[in-house]
């Protein structure tokens, strides 16, 4: 029933649910590794599996999902608990109103989370490109200050990144233009 009145709400505020539920440590399990999800949205207590339990097998998956609980069962010592522990939101039954911005806000820090990883993950790759590069690569700021110094500026300019950090570019590469 209470699932009933979670997919209801969902439907009236404009979402489609692709759901599953699970009544056991397994399902979960199964249910996670055999296709993607969006979110988890946990009772605390069910039969035969808790909300700890269940958030404690996401956490082991590496998932970013929102892991929202929906409880009457939980006082708020259990509700602070499991947010310590990384539950992304708490819902008593009763307030399932909040029950569609909560779901609408934690999608939307999961997806910033997804970016900045897949930012991270692009300035990782283009770092190692150019660090691994045999062309001379290197920034200044705007007052022409050395910031970032290659291996390729390395063995052309015959300076080490550390000497050249933060010196005009011009006197560090004088030199050298004089030579050719």
């Amino acid at each position: 029933a209470d699932m009933q009145i979670v997919l209801q709400v969902l439907r009236d505020n404009g979402y489609v649910p692709r759901y599953q539920r699970v009544e056991s440590a397994v399902m979960l399990q199964l249910a996670l590794q055999q296709q993607s999800w969006d979110l988890v949205i946990c009772d605390y207590l069910m039969p035969n599996f808790s909300a700890p339990e269940a958030l404690r097998i996401l956490q082991t998956t590496r998932l970013d999902l929102p892991f929202i609980v929906l409880s009457d069962m939980i006082g708020e010592d259990l509700a602070v608990e499991m947010m310590r522990a990384g539950a992304s939101d708490y819902l008593f039954k009763g307030q399932i109103k909040r029950l569609v911005p909560a779901i609408a806000r934690e999608l939307k820090d999961a997806d910033s989370r997804r970016a900045k990883r897949q930012a991270k993950g692009s300035v990782a790759r283009l770092a190692a490109i150019v660090e691994s590069s045999e062309d001379a690569i290197i920034s200044t700021d705007v007052q022409g200050a050395v910031l970032t110094w290659n291996s390729g500026a390395e063995k052309l300019y015959g300076y080490s990144a550390a000497e050249v950090m933060g010196k005009p570019l011009t006197q560090v590469i004088q030199p050298y233009l004089a030579h050719s």
